[in-house]
């Protein structure tokens, strides 16, 4: 894995581990659901980590896009 991807796949992780806050897992187990997606993305084979890297980006900048469109915001919804 080289510096690119570490750069593209770490906010990534920080938006899965943000997808976990959504359906109200305990915050003591973001640390180690954190590890358990970045270890996705090392252990498994080239041709898959690529596959699935790009399921994530697509997913999650999908999920913004529609969030944007909508106008629907979690942070206001956060702070009531």
């Amino acid at each position: 894995m080289d510096t690119d991807q570490i750069l593209m796949l770490t906010p990534c992780v920080a938006a899965l581990v943000g997808v976990l806050k959504q359906y109200k897992v305990p915050r003591r187990h973001y640390n180690v659901a954190a590890l358990a997606f970045a270890a996705m993305f090392v252990v498994v084979p080239d041709a898959v980590q690529s596959t699935l890297a790009a399921i994530v980006v697509i997913g999650l900048g999908s999920v913004g896009l529609y969030k944007v469109s909508k106008g629907d915001s979690d942070a206001s919804e956060s702070s009531k």
